[in-house]
């Protein structure tokens, strides 16, 4: 049941202005994080729904992310217990027919996640994804290095003994 905000009366001398409003307030989303970026704290401008499910962002460019693959997010995000707001309704929203990837985030941003449509490169017969181009650029400077810090630091499961 939606909430709706109570409009005063204006009581101007014999007139009543009624000023009225059938805007619902929104629920406040039930996570904190974004699930994306995923230690960036969530802005009340940037929320969205799924069915009766708030979900709050911290951005704009989260926001675009999230639209163009929305159930992978919810399933990565439920799984880093970002967004628990979907725990226990993983069937109902289709999340347990999403196949997450191994590697969850960024070898460059380390906290933000990666999807299979995120930008990619070939590294040891594997595929490296990144949360951006320019993570993907950072990582063509000296792939060696950055691949050894993030593998040691559990980014890159598939380059495990690689």
């Amino acid at each position: 049941m939606p909430i709706f905000k109570l409009t005063p009366l204006l009581l101007l001398g014999a007139t009543v202005i009624a000023f009225s409003s059938a805007t619902p307030l929104l629920a406040a989303p039930g996570n904190e994080l974004c699930p994306i970026m995923t230690e960036d704290p969530i802005d009340g401008e940037y929320t969205t729904k799924v069915g009766d499910v708030e979900v709050g962002l911290c951005c704009s460019a989260c926001e675009k992310k999230w639209k163009a693959n929305e159930k992978y997010y919810m399933k990565a995000g439920l799984e880093a217990g970002i967004l628990p707001q979907f725990k226990g309704r993983e069937a109902e929203f289709g999340l347990d027919k999403v196949e997450l990837l191994p590697q969850r985030f960024c070898p460059i941003t380390k906290k933000n996640i990666v999807t299979p449509d995120s930008p990619s490169t070939e590294y040891k017969g594997e595929k490296v994804y990144f949360y951006s181009n320019s993570g993907l650029r950072k990582w063509t400077a000296d792939p060696d290095k950055v691949a050894k810090e993030a593998t040691d630091a559990g980014l890159l499961p598939q380059l495990k003994g690689k």
